[in-house]
């Protein structure tokens, strides 16, 4: 038995470093489909969420480095956070995968959806982090600080009108709601 685990884990790696292409694998976006899909397309999803954030990780450093040349710290900042983030989810889904292969080895199908989830999170998450990123190499960030607000008032109101507290009386309209609730 020990060696039929060994052979299917052999062979699964041999699937991932052959480089298998995704084309084989159901709807890229879909992870319904992905967690019903076959132990081999399964790792060709890993493998290829695994390319997808590497790229984005050497574009987000090209991005970096550019930015560094044009002498402007605050999108070299956001940029660093972004680039930190997006290695620490490349290191996460590599984990995943060496536990994917495992989870598939042993059947272990609870282990694999768990892991296979860990990364479409990641793929998520990279997405939306070199977005950011993209903006703020744009010059498009998110400023915080103060915010300015001018109210204008209309010219009939008096300044009187505006500040009117109702007494309780005038709240009263004599009539009781029905006693049902919708809770019961």
């Amino acid at each position: 038995m020990l060696m039929n685990g060994t052979k299917a884990v052999v062979a699964l790696l041999a699937l991932v470093l052959s480089g298998t292409a995704f084309a084989q694998a159901p709807g890229r976006g879909d992870g319904v489909a992905i967690a019903n899909a076959t132990p081999p397309e399964k790792l060709a999803f890993v493998q290829s969420v695994r390319s997808e954030i590497q790229a984005a990780e050497k574009q987000l450093t090209r991005m970096l480095d550019q930015q560094k040349k044009q002498n402007d710290p605050n999108a070299v900042e956001c940029l660093v956070t972004r680039l930190t983030s997006v290695k620490a989810l490349s290191r996460v889904t590599e984990g995943a995968q060496t536990a994917l292969v495992g989870a598939l080895a042993s059947q272990a199908e609870e282990r694999a959806g768990h892991e296979l989830r860990k990364v479409t999170v990641a793929m998520t998450k990279t997405r939306a982090l070199l977005g950011e990123a993209q903006r703020c190499a744009a010059g498009q960030r998110f400023e915080t600080g103060t915010t300015t607000t001018n109210v204008s008032q209309d010219q009939d109101l008096t300044s009187s009108d505006a500040f009117v507290v109702p007494e309780i009386s005038d709240l009263d309209t004599s009539v009781d709601p029905p006693q049902v609730s919708p809770f019961l």
